[in-house]
């Protein structure tokens, strides 16, 4: 739950939530408002809001008002007003620009300790759905119900059994805002579909295999045709990505207090600590360990 709370604070809500709701050991509810005159941009903590952070856990973006862009394992998205954005637990996310009118809810769920019987399995059976496109557009109705719904579990965070009841009717409007997004009925071309299955292959063995050659091997193709394919749809080389997801990564491992530079390089598959330092470096502008104090050092000053 701490972490939770952490990661709210410090990295989704460009602006310091109004009201931050425990509402019991398994969820927290946040909301957000430019419009508070007290509530004002923590702009002396602008480079740690473009900070990626890892979320362990399934969050609930739901913007009231005004516009967001976040990043989501390597993919941004743009939330307007009605819109949702989903983030599943494990992906690596980051804040981008926002507009002075912002009003964002965010819903926090440790889904691991939460009862089964809530209905949580019907969202994450979209979870295929959600991966691939996690943005979802709201109708008036469910922007209505659904703020109606935060409200009401602000004021019975101590009554679990109706907290519970209005999670599993949050979890029932939200698949039927899935079910409801359109499908898509064009194709992906050849090369869409290869970008799209090498970004695939990136998430799962990019920490073991830093070489486009194992890449291309796994899909049958020749290094070429998948470096050529790859910038031809996303604009970014086949290395750059894997040194993008690299660097990501380690930012994240960085800025946490669970990891020293030694234990970065090595769980991200460098040979040693000095050739991981050269390559941060040489990518970043900055070393490991000069990153990870500036960094915390900001946080701690917030």
């Amino acid at each position: 739950m701490e972490n939770i709370q952490k990661i709210l604070k410090e990295n989704i809500l460009p602006f310091n939530p109004q009201a931050l709701e425990v509402l019991d050991d398994d969820l927290i509810l946040a909301f957000s408002s430019s419009h508070t005159k007290s509530n004002v941009l923590r702009s002396e903590t602008e480079q740690q809001l473009a900070q990626p952070f890892r979320v362990n856990y399934l969050a609930f973006i739901l913007c009231e008002k005004g516009t967001i862009t976040y990043s989501i394992d390597m993919q941004k998205y743009t939330l307007h007003q009605g819109d949702i954005l989903v983030i599943l637990p494990h992906s690596i996310g980051q804040t981008g620009s926002f507009t002075d009118d912002l009003q964002l809810w965010v819903l926090g769920v440790a889904r691991d300790n939460l009862p089964t019987e809530i209905g949580l399995s019907d969202v994450i059976s979209y979870s295929a759905d959600i991966y691939g496109n996690p943005l979802i557009h709201l109708i008036d109705n469910e922007i209505q119900t659904i703020h109606g719904m935060f409200q009401l579990m602000k004021e019975t965070k101590n009554i679990p059994s109706v907290l519970h009841h209005l999670l599993a009717s949050f979890y029932t409007y939200l698949g039927i805002a899935i079910s409801r997004k359109p499908t898509k009925t064009e194709k992906f071309s050849h090369q869409q579909s290869i970008t799209k299955d090498f970004l695939v292959l990136l998430g799962k063995h990019f920490a073991k295999e830093h070489k486009i050659a194992f890449y291309a091997d796994k899909m049958c193709i020749t290094v070429k045709h998948l470096s050529e394919t790859v910038k031809e749809v996303s604009g970014m080389t086949a290395k750059q990505w894997i040194q993008y997801r690299l660097i990501l990564e380690a930012k994240v491992m960085l800025l946490s207090d669970n990891y020293n530079v030694w234990q970065v390089s090595e769980l991200l598959g460098f040979s040693n600590e000095s050739f991981f330092g050269t390559f941060f470096q040489k990518l970043t502008g900055v070393s490991p360990a000069k990153f990870a104090r500036e960094n915390k050092k900001n946080a701690i000053n917030s």
